[in-house]
């Protein structure tokens, strides 16, 4: 049972991990151009560098693990393994999850051809992970829209997404394997080594994907506590801090086996994300930080799903125009550009979201929920702040299991 104030937690928690999200994708003081041309400095400004690893590859590090556990945690409340349960949530998924998940690599796809199709755009829509489209060939068309045999789709923050829904079609599984402790622990803290030490040799599902996820349905299935971190917060808070400081002078100042360095920023990471939990508890307190974060959470889904390919575009134009070669031109641009996107996207949901709900509702996975909305229509009991039950969230607003925070 997910109580009132977990619940409020929950809602504060989206908006700043989608914000980590678009920060992760901006760490970067070049950029990649057609043609293999390269903007921006190729050189390591130790000030730029300190504070885009802080952001990034630190705090920004946590987004992701951290949508999975919670994933876990939503999807397993009141899931009793039964068929009738796991066909309702797979029927479910299909509108929360797999359509926007084909809308929108469809959608980047369009952008994709249209802007190599222009001579004048064509240099900002180099990749590295794809050819041009238009020598795409059937394996590229299969993983440029699932991503089979590659890690990311066309749209490539969508790999959460994918992931995701491979956990969903999974969950009989993980039922089986959480049912009893003597198994599911052993299971979990093998996949906790697997995961810190990088070996693990499937494309779908990542280690990180299975690790966090089924964490997430253990914590949900064992009807453990979620708040048990938060007495914890000072302690959690100083381990991540130097283990974050660590990572960043290691990263600025030495050529670090990367194995080490591996271990070092998960350790940091198992730290930061009960850490970051409990920094939900500080917000949700305090009505002047719960009331705008409630109403951005709206957007979340939005905001992560319309991110890519516009960041990459206008930091290729941004870097082209600009070219940053010192710390000041180099940290404007790591925080501008980013603020820049995330401003205008939640602009840009709240005017489709009074103007075509229905259509907005259909892009952002939240058409699937709307009957719950409905059915709390009248109840006092669920008016006010949102509430979750069953593993969805009571209201328009797209869940947790539909955002993440891709890398």
């Amino acid at each position: 049972m997910i109580t009132r104030s977990v619940s409020s937690r929950l809602t504060v928690l989206r908006f700043p991990l989608i914000v980590l999200v678009v920060f992760f994708h901006a760490y970067t003081a070049s950029v990649d151009l057609a043609g293999g041309g390269i903007a921006g400095s190729q050189q390591v400004d130790p000030v730029s560098a300190f504070v885009r690893i802080f952001v990034s590859k630190g705090f920004g590090n946590l987004a992701v693990p951290l949508f999975f556990l919670v994933s876990g945690f939503l999807f397993f409340q009141k899931y009793d393994g039964s068929w009738a349960t796991y066909k309702e949530k797979l029927s479910r998924r299909v509108k929360t999850l797999l359509i926007p998940f084909l809308i929108w690599n469809f959608a980047t796809y369009l952008v994709y051809f249209a802007g190599e199709s222009i001579p004048a755009t064509k240099v900002y829509f180099a990749t590295k992970y794809w050819p041009p489209i238009r020598s795409f060939t059937a394996l590229d068309y299969a993983n440029a829209f699932f991503g089979f045999t590659v890690k990311f789709p066309m749209s490539y923050q969508f790999w959460f997404i994918r992931d995701l829904m491979v956990m969903v079609v999974l969950s009989p599984l993980i039922y089986l394997l959480l049912k009893r402790r003597a198994v599911a622990i052993p299971f979990l803290t093998i996949m906790l080594a697997l995961w810190m030490t990088g070996y693990w040799p499937l494309v779908v599902p990542g280690s990180e994907t299975l690790l966090f996820f089924i964490a997430g349905c253990y914590i949900a299935s064992k009807n453990m506590d979620p708040t048990r971190p938060d007495p914890w917060i000072v302690p959690l808070g100083v381990g991540f801090g130097s283990l974050l400081l660590l990572v960043d002078v290691l990263m600025i100042t030495t050529q670090t086996n990367p194995e080490v360095l591996r271990l070092i920023v998960n350790s940091m990471m198992l730290f930061g994300l009960p850490f970051a939990w409990g920094l939900t508890k500080w917000a949700v307190d305090r009505p002047k930080w719960r009331s705008p974060l409630e109403r951005l959470a709206e957007a979340s889904f939005f905001v992560y799903a319309a991110h890519e390919p516009l960041l990459s575009i206008l930091r290729k134009v941004s870097f082209r125009l600009i070219q940053p070669h010192s710390t000041v031109s180099e940290l404007l641009l790591f925080f501008l550009v980013p603020i820049a996107v995330i401003v205008f996207l939640v602009a840009v949901y709240t005017i489709l979201n009074r103007a075509l709900p229905r259509f907005t509702a259909v892009i952002t996975g939240a058409e699937g929920r709307q009957w719950r909305a409905k059915e709390s229509q009248g109840n006092p009991a669920q008016a006010g702040s949102p509430k979750t039950e069953g593993g969805e969230a009571v209201t328009l607003r797209p869940s947790l299991e539909t955002e993440s925070m891709s890398r």
